[in-house]
């Protein structure tokens, strides 16, 4: 355990740290460098080689997995509680909906909104370009934030990366840079807090960035989750030349190039993939401590509209969406005028059915206690007090998590992994016999 946090790696030591990269860009005296750790399979901060650091303590403040609090606005007011409260009262505009351009809906992970609604804002000249995020052409699993200035660009950065991304260092592009532009962001919760904690510091980063995309998230699988699948799938590795995590369709699946031009396509619900591997396996520990799986420091939320309805019948790709802003409210439905997207009101206890809020919430609750009983750090601001009766309420939230605990410290050693092929092996038997019996 980290006795005391004087920088962003010490953050790392204690496995608080979510790679985001905003510690990297708010750092005056450019002191940080982010880089993978081979064994986690996650980003995170080391000091450069010059060691510049003057410990002035700006990487903390703006840390979103060193504590929960948010800065600038009340903690009660951002809690998953609310959220589902928030929901439940009608009090956030939600909707279901795709683009109809039907190659971007096809393409994307879903229903295409994002890279719809980027698309149309550049056009129309709300923004000049997009933080976003592709696969690097030179090491295919590695992700390569950057700016995107045209549709092109857009689209190219379009579907899921299942892996470790560390968006927010291209903001340092923004507090280095002397142009006056408007962009949007897209990332995850974790990256959006971050973004926001950089912006309270930073007024060109604040002006800058018009937009925030959110994505909806339960976890990211480290990037070991895909070494283990590539293993699985290739003979060598070094044959990959692309990869893609969704698209083509919904659920879609991961399509792999190889550089002798054959394509290699992993279904969605795959046991290697998110049937089993990245769903239970690869996780990142301080995603469990995850408050905010609905992003909601976005002004649009988006995600898989993963309704009965919508599972059973649609094969191209439905998103949905939440809208918490009036300028993303706005966006919304100047596309929907312009006839580029459809988009249908869905009540707030649909996004809870579909996101699975209640049973995010009980993990949230069970990882407290499990890191507490381990003595693992934890944020700042939450209680190294175990409540006894939140032991009992969450007993089977807390076997579940203990056991996805185990299984990343299990996907943190390769001489471990062939306890994974048994686990899923296992899980495949189980869904074999369930369905015998159903």
């Amino acid at each position: 355990m980290v006795k005391e946090i004087k920088s962003a790696p010490n953050i790392a030591e204690g496995d608080l740290c979510i790679g985001c990269g905003s510690c990297f860009s708010i750092c005056p005296n450019e002191a940080l460098v982010m880089m993978i750790d081979e064994d986690r399979g996650i980003y995170i901060p080391h000091l450069n080689e010059e060691n510049k650091c003057n410990y002035c303590g700006l990487c903390l403040k703006v840390c979103p997995g060193l504590s929960l609090n948010f800065p600038t606005s009340n903690q009660a007011q951002f809690s998953l509680k609310n959220d589902i409260k928030q929901l439940e009262r009608g009090e956030l505009d939600c909707y279901i909906g795709f683009s109809k351009d039907y190659e971007i809906r096809y393409n994307a992970a879903s229903g295409g909104l994002i890279t719809q609604l980027l698309i149309h804002a550049l056009e129309q000249g709300k923004i000049d370009g997009a933080i976003v995020t592709k696969m690097d052409e030179e090491n295919p699993l590695k992700p390569q934030p950057f700016i995107a200035r045209t549709r092109e660009e857009i689209i190219e950065a379009s579907k899921s990366k299942y892996c470790p991304v560390p968006v927010n260092i291209i903001i340092k592009e923004i507090v280095k840079s002397h142009k006056e532009e408007r962009l949007a962001f897209v990332g995850l919760p974790c990256h959006i807090e971050g973004l926001r904690r950089v912006a309270s510091f930073n007024k060109k980063v604040e002006s800058t960035i018009i937009y925030c995309f959110g994505l909806m998230c339960h976890h990211t699988p480290t990037f070991n989750a895909t070494k283990f699948l590539l293993k699985k799938k290739l003979a060598n590795i070094k044959d990959v030349k692309k990869i893609n995590y969704r698209g083509l369709g919904w659920l879609g699946c991961m399509s792999i190039l190889k550089k002798d031009d054959s394509i290699e396509y992993i279904p969605q619900n795959s046991l290697i993939y998110w049937g089993s591997v990245f769903n239970f396996y690869f996780i990142n520990p301080r995603c469990l401590l995850c408050t905010d799986k609905l992003c909601r420091r976005a002004d649009l939320s988006f995600g898989d509209a993963l309704l009965p309805d919508i599972i059973s019948k649609d094969k191209i790709g439905t998103s949905i969406v939440i809208s918490r802003s009036r300028k993303g409210q706005d966006l919304l439905t100047n596309a929907e005028m312009n006839d580029i997207i459809n988009l249908v009101t869905i009540e707030g206890s649909e996004v809870i059915q579909c996101q699975a809020l209640q049973s995010f919430h009980r993990r949230y609750e069970a990882s407290k206690v499990l890191f507490n009983i381990l003595k693992r750090p934890l944020p700042a601001d939450i209680s190294k007090k175990i409540d006894k009766k939140n032991l009992f309420n969450n007993f089977f939230s807390l076997c579940k998590v203990t056991l996805l605990y185990t299984n990343s410290l299990i996907s943190s050693r390769k001489f471990l992994w062939v306890l994974i092929d048994i686990g899923s092996l296992g899980l495949d038997f189980t869904s074999k016999l369930k369905n015998k019996l159903k």
